[in-house]
């Protein structure tokens, strides 16, 4: 069954195995650091055991294509969706490099993509200027079954709704970030026919630390994170409960990619986000908080060490 037709009968399920910390070391509140290639196959293995049917990776992800690429070649019944994101590196004016891209991801997983994605979403403004064709190239070529794109800012998204062509769109979104269902973006683009893909549920953990633990370079963040903690004891419900199930409330009619390093964190994300408990009056709480700034909600613009 093709990745569209699985998503439209409800197939995939609600979770979208992130693998970039199969990859490489990842995430604020990450001290295991990137799991061993074993490590990896069983993380995998249990994703596949329990359901998850999709797996969201990218170029730029460290040994992540290559790892999948491995883990499919010992278990070719693993009929994973793959979603992969062509490098930022690539030349995004030149079709042939992104040809070229495109098929050293399958070359790596040894399958068609479920999507190919761009993931600088700043190229978008070529998509007329022939971008547009070198990524439909890839699609006639058998590269992939859909295209898409993974956004940061709200701007980004506007101009992906812009390019009908792209079917999938990915962003982040989570209890401080909520700038996509405020403006009315992620319910146009679910109503056109878009699958939706969020991420970032954890703030790649910087929701799950403890504002008096937060790491020096993080400071700037320790209002916010400290206003969510006491929302969440207010309700006394955990922090992991109360940002899974926000993210499944708000949106439900969307993906969500969730990473981890460690088996066990993916049987615990797949419990918190199958629970049923989620406080009354937690939801609306929660959409009363102050939105951050950009820099607190935005990742890419954290210190880098």
């Amino acid at each position: 069954m093709s990745f569209v037709q699985c998503h439209e009968l409800g197939g995939l399920g609600p979770m979208v195995l992130g693998a970039v910390q199969l990859g490489l070391n990842y995430g604020v509140a990450n001290k295991a650091g990137q799991p061993s290639r074993e490590s990896a196959h069983e993380i995998l293995l249990a994703a596949w055991q329990h359901g998850v049917r999709a797996i969201d990776t990218a170029q730029a992800y460290g040994e992540s294509e290559e790892i999948i690429g491995e883990h499919l070649e010992r278990y070719p019944e693993h009929n994973f969706h793959i979603f992969s994101k062509i490098s930022p590196g690539v030349d995004h004016r030149d079709a042939t490099a992104i040809l070229n891209a495109a098929r050293s991801s399958c070359q790596r997983i040894a399958r068609p993509l479920a999507s190919l994605m761009m993931h600088n979403a700043d190229a978008l403004h070529l998509w007329d200027e022939g971008l547009g064709q070198a990524m439909k190239r890839c699609l006639d070529a058998g590269f992939a079954e859909t295209l898409g794109v993974s956004i940061y800012t709200p701007e980004q998204f506007l101009a992906a709704l812009q390019i009908p062509e792209l079917r999938v769109i990915q962003a982040p979104f989570n209890v401080l970030d909520r700038r996509l269902l405020d403006s009315g973006l992620l319910d146009r683009a679910l109503d056109s026919g878009r699958v939706i893909v969020l991420r970032s549920v954890y703030l790649q953990g910087l929701l799950l630390m403890d504002a008096d633990k937060l790491p020096a370079h993080m400071g700037f963040a320790e209002e916010d994170v400290r206003r969510w903690e006491s929302l969440c004891a207010s309700h006394a419900c955990a922090k992991t409960l109360a940002a899974m199930q926000y993210v499944r409330h708000a949106v439900p009619r969307a993906l969500l990619v969730i990473g981890c390093e460690r088996t066990d964190q993916l049987l615990a994300n797949l419990s918190l986000l199958m629970s049923p408990d989620f406080p009354a009056g937690m939801k609306e709480a929660i959409e009363a908080l102050k939105m951050p700034d950009e820099r607190v909600i935005n990742p890419s613009l954290w210190p880098k060490l």
